[in-house]
C-alpha cells in the first residue's frame, strides 16, 4: 500500500483537485499495463483509462478500502474486459 497515494485520496474527498493530478500520476502507467494487453490497441486502453479514473472520482465518496491501487487496477481491468 502507497501511504502518498492514500493521503492523496483524502485530499481528493476534502476538496483538493490538485491531489487528482498526482493520483494520476501514481497510477496511470499501472493502469496503462494492465489494460493494453486484455484491449491490444492503445486507443481503446486510453479510452479505457479515461473511464477508469471518471469511474473512480463516481465512487469516490463509496470507497472505504485501504489499497487505492487495487481498487483502481480492479476498476480498469473490469471496462477492460
Amino acid at each position: 500500500m502507497d501511504v502518498n497515494l492514500e493521503r492523496y485520496v483524502r485530499q481528493l474527498r476534502s476538496g483538493d483537485a490538485k491531489a487528482f493530478d498526482k493520483i494520476y500520476e501514481m497510477t496511470y502507467r499501472k493502469i496503462y499495463f494492465v489494460v493494453l494487453p486484455i484491449l491490444k490497441d492503445r486507443s481503446l486502453t486510453e479510452d479505457v483509462m479515461q473511464d477508469t479514473y471518471l469511474k473512480f472520482l463516481e465512487k469516490l465518496t463509496e470507497y472505504k478500502a485501504k489499497n487505492t491501487l487495487a481498487y483502481i487496477l480492479t476498476i480498469a481491468r473490469n471496462l477492460a474486459l
